[in-house]
Order: structure tokens, then sequence, then C-alpha cells
């Protein structure tokens, strides 16, 4: 169903279109009939012409089967009724046929006087009455109104048609916005609608809780803010993945905040909807438990590499002594670790230690 703006709309457009049309009828409609108005006078006035010099010869000679043959020449004029001719003396008057049953106050009377000259004296030989039809005319003046009228009735349902489409496509965006914003803020992980001219249309609480942006309205919030919070050597890598311009590499990106350093990664997809204004849309996925998980491995794969190292130097070495000196320095190289930490009793690089067993001085904290 319509909304009242686009019923607006539709009766506004509705009634320019007819008025438009209207007029360029009308304007058409006194065109075409100063035209054929002009044509028939042209063409009755030839028609009374050639009669006017054939007729009054024929007629003086009495050669009357060429007075009819001439008549019925001139009647296939479409703006002529019927011809009619009597003599000066009435003794000879003939009637053309007539084009279907009209009657005469329908039809407009011409009367032509036929004059002979005989040598320079003009003599009244007959009268002419011409029955002027004007059906034609008729015809295509009620054929330009009509055209006119079905133009106007075809162009007000194309525009009611069009704006019907125009309506059900809003109503439908309308819908399709509102389903997108109840999918964007219930979304776990930070999400952006992006614009052009770096615009932000929607964002999220997930992504005002990860940027810290709580307190500040909707429209108070710029994309510099938020590129703001990324630290300083991977800003312009973040803001070209918000529009995905970054290719297919998966990058981290780090966001200050007052709880510290979060990790991130950025996925874009551009937005294909019937708003025209969104761009992309940017879900920001922080990874910062993923991270440290993956840090506490890598660092557990060094940890059992330098065991591993131990292990050999213990194994292979003759000197006992020589070889404990150099885990203890593979261990302090190692340092802190998500498995614990290992720290040094006294100075390793005190001569006077005694790398004998038991050794009191060294300890550490439980590994694992």
């Amino acid at each position: 169903m319509m909304n009242k703006v686009g019923m607006r709309l539709a009766v506004i457009l509705i009634v320019l279109a007819t008025l438009l049309l209207g007029v360029f009828g009308y304007y058409n409609y006194h065109v075409a009939k100063e035209r054929l108005e002009s044509d028939m006078n042209q063409d009755i006035n030839s028609i009374t012409q050639r009669l006017k010099q054939r007729l009054p010869t024929l007629m003086w000679n009495y050669d009357f089967n060429n007075v009819q043959n001439d008549l019925d020449s001139e009647i296939g004029s479409r703006y002529v009724h019927r011809l009619e001719l009597t003599d000066s003396n009435e003794q000879f008057r003939y009637v053309t046929d007539s084009k279907g049953m009209r009657s005469s106050d329908e039809l407009k009377e011409i009367n032509v006087s036929l004059v002979y000259d005989q040598g320079g004296q003009s003599v009244d030989v007959g009268r002419l009455i011409i029955y002027q039809d004007s059906r034609y005319i008729d015809k295509e003046l009620n054929t330009e109104i009509f055209r006119t009228a079905t133009q106007i009735i075809l162009l007000n349902l194309l525009v009611g048609f069009f704006i019907w489409k125009y309506a059900k496509q809003i109503n439908r965006a309308e819908q399709s916005r509102a389903y997108l914003n109840t999918v964007i803020h219930s979304y776990t992980d930070a999400l952006l609608v992006l614009g052009d001219k770096h615009s932000i249309i929607t964002i999220n609480e997930s992504a005002k809780k990860l940027f810290e942006l709580e307190s500040i309205p909707d429209e108070a919030i710029s994309l510099s803010t938020i590129i703001s919070r990324v630290t300083p050597n991977s800003r312009g890598y973040f803001s070209q993945a918000l529009y995905g311009l970054n290719g297919r590499v998966e990058r981290s990106y780090e966001i200050e905040t007052d709880e510290g350093v979060r990790v991130v990664q950025v996925k874009s997809t551009p937005i294909k909807d019937e708003d025209p204004r969104a761009l992309n849309v940017a879900i920001i996925r922080d990874i910062t438990e993923q991270h440290l998980d993956k840090q506490k491995v890598s660092k557990g794969a060094e940890l059992f590499s330098a065991m591993k190292s131990l292990q050999d130097k213990f194994l292979i070495r003759d000197d006992f002594k020589k070889s404990f000196k150099d885990v203890l320095d593979i261990l302090l190289r190692i340092g802190e670790s998500n498995h614990g930490i290992i720290v040094e009793v006294g100075h390793h690089d005190d001569t006077n230690i005694d790398y004998n067993f038991p050794l009191p001085c060294f300890g550490t904290n439980a590994l694992g």
C-alpha cells in the first residue's frame, strides 16, 4: 500500500501531467482545426474555379452529357456532399448522388453563378449549388480529442504505476533498513556501516564499547575519531581495511583503550541495499584472547625447543660443570614465559659458585 507521501506525489504528478497534456491537446486541436478548414476551403475554391470555367461553355453548347461527367468527377472530393446544377431557364437540372444521409442543417450551401462570355457580353446560363460537408473535419477533430484523452489516461496510469512501484520499493527499503539495523545492533562484534566521504551511517553498541565511545552521540562520532584509537603505525592500513582496500591480506591492528591494548581484525563487505548512502559494512572482531593464546603457544614452542637443547647439552658433554653453566645461560635467555618465570639467584658470572649438587642457591617456580 502506498504511503501518504507516495499518494500525495502521485496526485501532484497526475494533476500536472493532465494539465500539461490538456494544454498541448487544446493547442493541437485548434491547430488541426485551422489546418483542416484551410484545406477544405482550398479544395472547394479549386472545384468552384474549375466548374466556373468549364460548365458555362458546355451549357451554352447544350452538351449536357459532359456537364454531368464534369459534375460526377468533382463529387469525389471529401468535402463535397453533392452538387446541384440548374440552367437559367430551369429546363435542365442535374443533381449528383449524395454521400450518405445528411440533413440540410448539417450542410453548407455555396451558390455559384455560371456566366458565359459571348463576345464581351456576360450571359447567365445557370446556377451551381455546392453542398459543403464538414464531416471529415469533425471526424479528424474527434480523433484528435480521443488521442489526447487517451494520452492523458495512459500517462496518468503510467505515473500511478511508477509511483506505486517507487512507494513499494521505499516501503521494502524501510523494512530492510529496519531489519538491518536490528541485525547490526544485535551483532556481538563491532560493526560499522560506512558511506561516502568517510561518513558513518550506523555504529552498533559493540563498536561503541570497543572504541570507548558510549558517551558520545551517534551523529557526533566520526571515522577519524575511531581511527585515532588505532596505534599510529597501522592507522593507514586500518582505514584501508574498513573499505576493503587491503586486498586479501589479513592484518591485525592494535587499539589503545583505557583497559589496555586490544587486538582486532577487520573484514569489509560492499553493501548492495536500497539505501544509496551505504557503501561498506566493516566488521571489527576483537581477537585479543586468540592473540594471547597464539603468543602462549609460540612461547611454549620456544620453551620446548630450549628444553630440548638443554637435554642435548646434558647428555652429550663430559664437562658437567660447563654444561650446567650453559643450561643457566639458556634459561636466563628464555626469561619470562606464560608457563612461569625462571629466575637466577646470585650472579652466574661469579666464579666462586659451586656447580656440584645439591645447589641451594638455584630455584624456579613451577613450570606449566
